[in-house]
């Protein structure tokens, strides 16, 4: 599960270099990269609940999938943006990700713990995730530094691929294995 949810967040390094991207690539304005935070706000306040609600309903690792899946889309619709447009849809579907990652991670973690574990369980697991977080800016800056923007978004997208299939083939649903357990 930690390894997968590393995975994801690595894929996600693609997302502290949106904006930077599109000035360069684009020419967008102040104002513009102003409108995509909005846009940004909006859709993580839209999609948060939904998603929250998505997650209750059909379980946090579908939700982390589903994540993971945006995340990677959002990827190609930067690789493939024609105009600045498109980095509207770049950061609602971002954003959207974000959220749903953000949900499922602390959801999924405590399923996966016992409620008198959960304690140590939740701080070790975001201790360990925290490396990643705290890795993927600097690795993505690297990346730009030496290959540019395209490759990062390339590899970007094959670990958001990688982590989403460690998770979907690697990991069991905790509801599931709770529901076996009990019976």
């Amino acid at each position: 599960y930690l390894g997968s949810r590393a995975l994801i967040i690595l894929g996600s390094m693609g997302t502290y270099f949106y904006i930077v991207y599109a000035k360069q690539a684009f020419q967008i304005t102040d104002a513009f990269a102003a409108t995509l935070t909005i846009a940004a706000l909006v859709s993580q306040t839209a999609f948060t609940p939904l998603l929250g609600w998505l997650g209750d309903r059909y379980g946090y690792k579908w939700l982390t999938e589903l994540s993971a899946l945006i995340g990677a889309s959002t990827l190609v619709l930067v690789l493939l943006a024609p105009s600045a447009a498109w980095f509207y849809g770049v950061f609602v579907l971002s954003n959207a990700a974000s959220s749903g990652m953000m949900v499922a991670g602390m959801s999924m973690t405590m399923e996966f713990s016992s409620p008198e574990d959960l304690p140590t369980f939740a701080a070790l697991a975001n201790t360990i995730l925290a490396v990643p977080i705290l890795l993927s800016p600097v690795i993505g800056g690297w990346l730009i530094d030496g290959l540019g923007y395209s490759a990062l978004f390339l590899i970007a997208l094959a670990l958001l691929i990688l982590g989403w299939s460690a998770m979907h083939w690697g990991v069991r649903e905790p509801r599931l294995e709770r529901q076996l357990a009990e019976a």
